[in-house]
C-alpha cells in the first residue's frame, strides 16, 4: 500500500499511470486529533495535496481536492465563495493552506468545498450513520442543536463531481445541499424517515461536548455558484435523507462491507 506521504513513491507511481484526472480525498479529518497530533494532521493535510498539486501542475493534469466547509464561522448565513474565512482550529487551517497552495502551484483545479455523509466503506461511522445505529438500537443520539450545516450524501457528491469533470468546471466550488439545517433536526430527519422513536433524540448544546478543538456554529455553505455553472443542478436535504435510506433498504451497506473484506 502506498503512503502518499512518500512523495518520491507518489511520483513514481504517477510517473506509470499518468492520469488526466487526480481526485484527492484523503485526509486527517478527526478535528480534535488534528489538535493534538500537529505534524500529522500538517503531512496529511498540506504536505500530500501540496504534492499532488505540483504534479499536476507539471503535467497539466486536472486536481480535485476535496476541502472542507470548516473555515466559516458568520451566522445566520449561507456562505459563498467569496465568504469571508475565519479558521478556528488547526484541521482548518491546514485545510485552508492546501487551498492556497492548490492555487498557486496548478491552475487547472477543483477545489470542493462541502461536508458529505452516508454509507462508510470502511469499518466506521459517519454521522449519519452513528445516529441510525444509535435509534436503531434502541439508544439516546444527543444531537447538537446549536450548530449548523448543509450536508450532501457521498453518492451525490461523487455523481456531481463527475459531473463537472465533464462540463469543464475549474477552480472553487461548494457543493452543498439547498438549505441550512442543524444537526438536532439532520438527527430528525433520519429518525423519522426510519420511523425510529422521536423520544431518543436529545437536544444537546456543542459547548456540553467539552471538545478539544473550538468549532464553528454555522458552516453552512451556498450551492449558488453550482446550480448557475451546472444547468439543472439540485440538492435538498430532504431528498438526500430519502437517497440514504433507500441505500439501506436496497442492501448497499452490505455489499460495500463485502468488497471490504473481499479486497
Amino acid at each position: 500500500m502506498l503512503d502518499l506521504r512518500e512523495k518520491a513513491a507518489l511520483f513514481e507511481l504517477l510517473e506509470r499511470v499518468r492520469p488526466e484526472v487526480i481526485i484527492h480525498t484523503a485526509a486527517a479529518v478527526n478535528v480534535d486529533e488534528c489538535e493534538t497530533n500537529r505534524e500529522l494532521a500538517y503531512q496529511l493535510n498540506v504536505s500530500v495535496p501540496d504534492s499532488l498539486s505540483e504534479y499536476c501542475g507539471a503535467n497539466r493534469s486536472l486536481f480535485v481536492h476535496l476541502s472542507t466547509d470548516a473555515f466559516f464561522s458568520e451566522k445566520n448565513v449561507l456562505h459563498d465563495e467569496e465568504s469571508a474565512v475565519t479558521p478556528l482550529n488547526y484541521y482548518a487551517e491546514t485545510k485552508l493552506l492546501a487551498e492556497d497552495i492548490i492555487r498557486k502551484k496548478c491552475s487547472n483545479h477543483l477545489i470542493i468545498r462541502t461536508n458529505f455523509f452516508g454509507w462508510n466503506y470502511q469499518i466506521k461511522s459517519s454521522l449519519a450513520e452513528w445516529i441510525y445505529f444509535l435509534l436503531r438500537d434502541g439508544k439516546t443520539v444527543p444531537a447538537v442543536e446549536d450548530v449548523w450545516f448543509t450536508p450532501i450524501l457521498t453518492n451525490t457528491l461523487s455523481s456531481t463531481l463527475h459531473e463537472m469533470i465533464e462540463h469543464g468546471l475549474r477552480g472553487t466550488y461548494h457543493v452543498a445541499s439547498d438549505r441550512s439545517i442543524s444537526k438536532y433536526e439532520f438527527a430528525q430527519q433520519i429518525c423519522a424517515a426510519f420511523d425510529f422513536d422521536y423520544s431518543l433524540i436529545i437536544p444537546t448544546k456543542v459547548e456540553s461536548l467539552k471538545l478539544k478543538a473550538k468549532r464553528s456554529s454555522n458552516m453552512a455553505l451556498s450551492n449558488r455558484k453550482l446550480r448557475r455553472d451546472l444547468p439543472g443542478w439540485q440538492c435538498h436535504i430532504e431528498d438526500e435523507i430519502f437517497k440514504f435510506k433507500e441505500l439501506e433498504i436496497n442492501g448497499y451497506i452490505r455489499r460495500l462491507r463485502t468488497s471490504l473484506v473481499d479486497n
